[in-house]
């Protein structure tokens, strides 16, 4: 199994609506952030997905 690490300020656990939301108010804060889900299929972003400040996303697939 391959690893990554990925430094942030805010880690999202689920990328549902509920997830989503927080990941969103915490970007617009000024925070980097990291979402993480389980499935491309079944939750409502990619997995993985980090977003940097500048609104660049990094890393998923």
């Amino acid at each position: 199994m391959q690893s990554r690490t990925h430094v942030s300020n805010v880690l999202v656990i689920g990328t549902g609506a509920a997830g989503l939301r927080a990941a969103i108010a915490a970007y617009e804060a000024g925070c980097d952030v990291v979402l993480v889900g389980k499935s491309l299929k079944r939750d409502a972003y990619r997995p993985s997905r980090r977003w940097d400040q500048r609104g660049v996303g990094h890393g998923g697939s």
